[in-house]
């Protein structure tokens, strides 16, 4: 039994169907579907963080109100959970993770690969990696109930339910990375996050925005870092635990702790405007 975990906020009828659709058809699996309308104004993070503590079953699986997932999405993914819990046991907390196909409102394909639109490595997944940029998408997503307990309820610090998920995973658990695109992943303007394409235009943009922007994004990632020392304490990696205030420290001083603890992000230009903002 797979709990598949969908937020809706306001969504567009045509995709909502076009997806439910793809829930429904989904092979080799039994899905149970649980779906949350935000009428609160809880935003993706805590709409999601809400599904999660509304789940019970042996894996769960977060879905988007606007993506259409293959009919063997959970079936693929589930192959590979499987293989971790030989290994691991079903005690470990556990993460798959997979590749998506990029297609624009209408399912016209954008780029075979998510990780390749957005010039990031899916295998930087160590916490010191992670912390300033998630690798993995919660539409993606497949978890095992013993990462599922240890990672809700979602604090509402955490920048969103699938980095605060991804850390957890990588600092008790463990992650692997299906390298198949197991979803069409729409762009439409409207996404939480989305997957913009990574291009001189993208930094430019970035640029035009502003270091306050880019700092803001920055310290939503501290404050999912701090979040995560209050959860588990001593256990937190020290990378995480170094960011704890780094806010009321002096910039040269905020910049060499995140280069002596490794702090990075996937490219030299995105961690030159880290150093920078931070």
């Amino acid at each position: 039994m797979i709990d598949v975990l969908l937020a809706t906020c306001r969504p567009d009828p045509g995709m909502l169907k076009a997806q439910l659709e793809s829930i429904r058809a989904q092979r080799g699996v039994e899905v149970n579907l649980i779906r949350r309308e935000d009428a609160g104004g809880d935003g993706a993070r805590g709409n999601f963080a809400a599904l999660l503590e509304m789940s019970g079953a042996e894996y769960a699986a977060f879905a988007d109100q606007d993506d259409v997932w293959m009919d063997d999405k959970l079936e693929r993914s589930l192959a590979k959970m499987r293989e971790l819990e030989e290994s691991w046991g079903r005690d470990v907390p556990l993460l798959v993770y997979t590749d998506a196909t990029v297609v624009d409102r209408d399912l016209r394909p954008l780029d075979g690969s998510l990780f390749h639109r957005i010039s990031v490595d899916p295998l930087r997944t160590r916490p010191e990696q992670l912390v300033m940029q998630n690798v993995a998408y919660g539409n993606t997503m497949l978890m095992n109930a013993a990462l599922r307990r240890l990672a809700a309820p979602v604090p509402e610090k955490a920048f969103m339910h699938d980095s605060w998920v991804m850390l957890v995973a990588s600092v008790f658990g463990k992650t692997c990375f299906l390298a198949e695109p197991t979803l069409l992943y729409r762009q439409h303007g409207g996404n939480a996050i989305g997957g913009r394409r990574v291009s001189p235009g993208y930094y430019f943009g970035l640029a035009a925005r502003g270091v306050r922007a880019l700092r803001e994004r920055l310290y939503a990632n501290v404050r999912q870092a701090e979040a995560f020392v209050e959860r588990y304490g001593d256990a937190s990696p020290l990378a995480l635990r170094a960011l704890v205030g780094i806010d009321r420290r002096a910039w040269p001083v905020r910049a060499w702790t995140l280069l002596g603890h490794g702090i990075r992000k996937n490219g030299l230009l995105r961690n030159l405007g880290m150093l920078l903002a931070i």
